[in-house]
């Protein structure tokens, strides 16, 4: 089993409905806040509500990419490699994804 595969197994043994829109986040991260920046336009375009933090380590930038969906796992990969996709022409990469559980 894949970690993504996982993570919504977990869910679902906490009692989350898989079936409904949850907030998934997606944590994709780039060396600059710039490359964030200018990456951050094809992330919003994509229909993705987004954040920009800086790392507490210094050395990178967090574009925390926010969207309402069911959590299906065909969708969140087929969005993890969109966002691999997205960000590597700018240093960055997909580091995986979260959610609450939604009863």
């Amino acid at each position: 089993m894949n970690q993504d595969q996982e993570i919504l197994e977990h869910l679902k043994e906490r009692g989350s409905d898989l079936t409904v829109p949850h907030e998934i986040e997606f944590y994709v991260y780039f060396p600059s806040e710039k490359a964030a920046q200018e990456a951050s336009h094809a992330i919003v375009q994509e229909g993705f509500r987004i954040h920009l933090l800086a790392d507490p380590s210094g050395n990178r930038w967090l574009c925390l990419s926010l969207k309402e969906m069911v959590p299906e796992l065909e969708a969140i990969v087929a969005y993890k490699n969109k966002f691999n996709d997205l960000a590597k022409p700018y240093g960055g990469k997909c580091d995986g994804w979260g959610t609450q559980v939604e009863k």
